[in-house]
């Protein structure tokens, strides 16, 4: 009897492995082509603006984000992380004014290999303006009112003035800037706290906090009073103007003692020592007696300057200009 060979032998074996390798080889090759084919994708990116000239800056820009229609082999597209696609504007050389740019290809960053097929939009407008400088004072924002009797006397800020940087056009307008609000509703005495500037973020202040103290006291009555001016007690010379009218606010309670103690409350000093001979004007210092500085306001002054004579010029000695 002759053996013949079982089936699903060796050799048959063999063919199916054949096949499978095959199979395998030609998918493997199917997946490297289709990773070769060219393909198409769209992308987001946001506009950057490079190398801005010195001393201007972007006051308008109509196009933040741009898509980008790329088009390359699958593979190196599903790869390359979308950081590395860009799209800027270089703008070295550029001068204040606006512009249109138009956004093409050479607009877009892109590993090689992809072809930029299109950016979306085309184009974008761009304003530029010079930066400059400028001191503005500083104006806060003073809600409600004081309890029942009382009144703001004043305000101090500190600092008075802030520097500030921005845009040409914009800053040129600009005479004050304002603090957040703050309140003084049923306040009966001082009050200080630190308040946010709130400016055009276009702007830039060299701080953005402010010291804000607001005096409060007792409501004043304004008075016209006729103050006596008098030489410090160092001083030897001759007052020629005798009084000044002054305009002052004083608290309602302290009003009738202005009025009747001439001199007393409020006085005009003037200092000659050290003086040359002959006549000079001299600014003279408002001294209180017996209040508060805080509690008067002096509102004007009349006139700014008093006569006085020194030496040989000396006349007959004024009775108001006796030294106290």
């Amino acid at each position: 009897m002759t053996d013949r060979p079982a089936a699903g032998g060796p050799f048959r074996a063999a063919e199916v492995l054949r096949v499978i390798v095959a199979l395998v080889l030609a998918v493997g090759l199917w997946v490297f082509v289709a990773d070769e084919e060219a393909n198409e994708i769209l992308v987001s990116a946001p506009l950057e603006l490079r190398n801005i000239p010195p001393g201007l800056e972007v006051v308008s820009q109509s196009v933040q984000t741009v898509d980008i229609r790329l088009r390359g082999a699958s593979r190196l597209l599903r790869d390359t992380p979308r950081e590395e696609f860009r799209a800027g504007l270089d703008l070295t050389g550029e001068l204040p004014g606006e512009r249109a740019w138009f956004l093409g290809a050479e607009s877009v960053e892109a590993p090689s290999g992809v072809e930029v097929m299109r950016v979306d939009p085309p184009q974008v407008l761009l304003a530029l303006d010079r930066t400059v400088t400028a001191a503005v004072r500083v104006s806060p924002r003073v809600l409600g009112q004081p309890a029942t009797g009382f009144e703001i006397h004043r305000i101090e800020i500190t600092p008075p003035e802030l520097t500030v940087e921005g845009p040409q056009a914009l800053l040129r307008d600009v005479e004050a800037v304002t603090t957040e609000p703050v309140s003084v509703q049923g306040l009966r005495e001082s009050y200080a706290q630190a308040l946010q500037i709130e400016l055009d973020p276009a702007l830039r202040p060299t701080i953005r906090r402010v010291d804000v103290r607001l005096v409060i006291g007792e409501e004043r009555e304004s008075l016209e009073l006729q103050v006596p001016v008098r030489r410090t007690a160092d001083s030897v010379c001759d007052i020629r103007t005798p009084e000044l009218e002054a305009a002052v606010l004083v608290p309602k309670s302290l009003a009738e003692s202005f009025a009747a103690d001439r001199g007393e409350m409020l006085v005009a000093e003037v200092e000659c020592a050290g003086l040359e001979d002959g006549s000079h004007e001299l600014a003279p210092v408002l001294r209180l007696g017996g209040v508060a500085a805080e509690e008067v306001e002096v509102v004007s002054l009349a006139p700014a300057t008093v006569t006085v004579t020194v030496g040989r010029s000396r006349g007959e000695a004024n009775p108001e200009d006796s030294p106290r």
